[in-house]
């Protein structure tokens, strides 16, 4: 989310993070360029969503 943060210098927002980091997270089981190219749509809308949720699931939670 940080380096989202500063999409107006960078120009990596969550959408184009996800795209980059998107087929090294969730690395595809099949080879096959046809359905590699249909599950990019897919992996790139799960992984903006768990930049856009990133606070929400990592942050510090007290203990006690």
């Amino acid at each position: 989310m940080v380096v989202a943060s500063y999409s107006e210098k960078n120009k990596m927002g969550k959408k184009n993070l996800a795209t980059v980091f998107g087929p090294n997270i969730l690395k595809a089981q099949s080879e096959d360029p046809m359905k590699l190219m249909a599950e990019n749509d897919l992996v790139t809308r799960v992984v903006e969503m768990l930049i856009e949720q990133s606070t929400k699931m990592f942050t510090k939670v007290p203990l006690w």
